[in-house]
């Protein structure tokens, strides 16, 4: 994850400091419960999307985990490596911070699907809205029509989740894969029934009980996120503890495509 501050879109805001929507409030509401389930015919390869290194744990650590066992094809595009998710630390230099957030990627990615292929874009942070033809090259390059190309949803209200969200998106059309996207830090900002979020097409996938366990040890990997660098002005948690609860449900949400085509999605 990078720091958040504004969201992408005019309409989102956000500040990842801020308290945001309680997971008591999205655990209680039903509709979530009445999501139709992924479908997993016909698909014999998926390709992960992320931002930043955690964004690929946070909202499809159990879908990987389950392709994984399936012994389906799993790779997973990393664009940025987050240098810039503590920019006023004193501690840590942003190429630093980028061989870090690289290693538990590596290590979180190789937990949860241990034959997938990591790929490190090496673009850079809060600027990938510049670099949205070289994700959409790398995805078109590794996806086809039997493929599921999973990506950060565009709405989300990050300036970096929805370049990787579209980027994903152009290169699944091209190459006639399905898709889907799965929300981040809308969970953070929106509410039951937010007329911003799309609900009529997603979809959800049930977690077993084995499932979230290994989805919280591929989270406490990421420890640059979710634990201060240090006890220094600038290294505080950016991931905390009300935040994450939002990825420890028994289920994984994901956004459909916006027409109904054959394959996991519900119709808008």
């Amino acid at each position: 994850m990078s720091e958040a501050g504004d969201g992408a879109r005019d309409e989102v805001t956000f500040r990842h400091d801020e308290a945001g929507t309680d997971e008591a409030a999205w655990r209680g509401w039903r509709r979530l419960q009445r999501l139709p389930p992924l479908d997993w015919d016909g698909l014999d390869h998926v390709v992960v999307v992320a931002a930043h290194p955690d964004d690929e744990t946070l909202g499809a650590a159990g879908l990987m985990a389950e392709a994984s066992r399936r012994g389906i094809g799993v790779d997973v595009v990393v664009a940025t490596l987050g240098e810039a998710s503590h920019p006023r630390s004193g501690t840590i230099t942003p190429e630093g911070l980028s061989r870090w957030r690289a290693r538990e990627v590596t290590g979180a990615v190789g937990l949860l699907a241990p034959r997938a292929v990591l790929h490190l874009l090496h673009l850079p942070d809060g600027a990938l809205q510049q670099h949205v033809p070289a994700v959409t090259a790398r995805v078109a390059g590794l996806a086809g029509a039997g493929s599921l190309v999973v990506a950060p949803w565009v709405g989300d209200g990050h300036p970096d989740h929805a370049a990787a969200g579209l980027g994903a998106a152009r290169a699944a059309a091209a190459v006639r894969a399905r898709s889907l996207e799965y929300p981040v830090w809308a969970w953070h900002w929106s509410a039951p029934a937010d007329p911003r979020v799309p609900w009529r097409r997603m979809i959800r996938h049930p977690l077993t009980p084995a499932a979230r366990r290994l989805k919280r040890r591929a989270l406490a990997l990421h420890r640059s996120q979710t634990h201060p660098l240090s006890d220094q002005p600038g290294d505080e948690t950016l991931l905390r503890a009300g935040f994450l609860d939002h990825f420890d449900r028994p289920h994984e949400v994901f956004v459909g495509p916006r027409r109904h085509a054959a394959g996991p999605g519900a119709p808008a």
